[in-house]
């Protein structure tokens, strides 16, 4: 995911602060979380993270950033994506039991090349989700 974490996968990593941004379906289409300013946390590479679809068009009205946010990734597979900052505007409470649904980066490898492929769907309520 991010080319500064190298290849020894028994460390834990962690970039701070980035910038997450929730995008604005536009009432119709889901919103979007995506990772927008880590080039250079990540060494010379970008995050090749991707995009998590968050089920529902009611959690922002416009694009809102939620900078120093941080991103930390456990050597035992977990990632955790904790959102920093006020963003404006504010994201609104979501009430319903939603879907969402995580899709890597296509130019997110494996030290084989090997891309990242298929989605990840969780329901779930509340303020945390897993994938």
């Amino acid at each position: 995911m991010c080319q500064a974490w190298g290849t020894d996968n028994t460390q834990d990593q962690t970039l701070q602060p980035v910038n997450v941004r929730i995008l604005d379906g536009g009432g119709t289409n889901d919103d979007l979380l995506v990772i927008t300013n880590v080039a250079g946390l990540c060494g010379t590479g970008t995050a090749h993270f991707g995009t998590i679809d968050l089920g529902s068009a009611n959690y922002v009205t416009a694009n809102a950033d939620f900078t120093n946010s941080k991103i930390q990734w456990n050597h035992n597979g977990t990632l955790t994506i904790t959102l920093g900052g006020n963003p404006s505007p504010a994201p609104l409470a979501v009430t319903a039991i939603i879907t969402a649904t995580y899709t890597p980066d296509s130019a997110m490898t494996d030290l084989g090349g090997n891309t990242a492929t298929g989605t990840a769907p969780h329901t779930a309520g509340g303020s945390t989700s897993h994938f």
